[in-house]
């Protein structure tokens, strides 16, 4: 079987249909493009983000969000903390890596929290609550 992949291309009417995309995406933390792709796979029944059919992404970042939300201002933390480990050490490496993505994206935009301690591409990244 070959392992290459296919660009689609959709288009969506800037006044009703983008806005409310836009936001969902947002409140799942995902960019645009990660957010169709999630939407059109669950509604195949193959979510790409869920692992035995356990914990959906939007269930995962929502995980995310209330851990950020219940953290004291000055902690720092690393994204695998943000979870239970057992959840963590089951999650594929490509849930880690959009749960990373959608952290960092989180990050740059919310001025409550920063890069504590920036590593090289490819490593964790350790951030803080202000």
């Amino acid at each position: 079987m070959n392992n290459t992949t296919t660009r689609l291309c959709s288009y969506y009417d800037k006044q009703s249909e983008l806005p409310l995309i836009t936001q969902m995406a947002s409140e799942l933390g995902l960019s645009l493009n990660q957010f169709q792709r999630y939407a059109v796979l669950l509604l195949v029944k193959k979510d790409p983000t869920s692992r035995n059919n356990a914990l959906s992404m939007a269930s995962l970042l929502a995980t995310m969000n209330t851990s950020l939300a219940n953290m004291a201002p000055g902690s720092k933390f690393i994204v695998s903390s943000l979870f239970d480990p057992d959840v963590w050490t089951n999650l594929s490496r490509r849930e880690k890596r959009e749960i990373s993505g959608a952290l960092k994206d989180r990050v740059d935009s919310d001025p409550n929290f920063k890069l504590a301690k920036k590593v090289q591409r490819g490593k964790i990244n350790q951030y803080e609550k202000i």
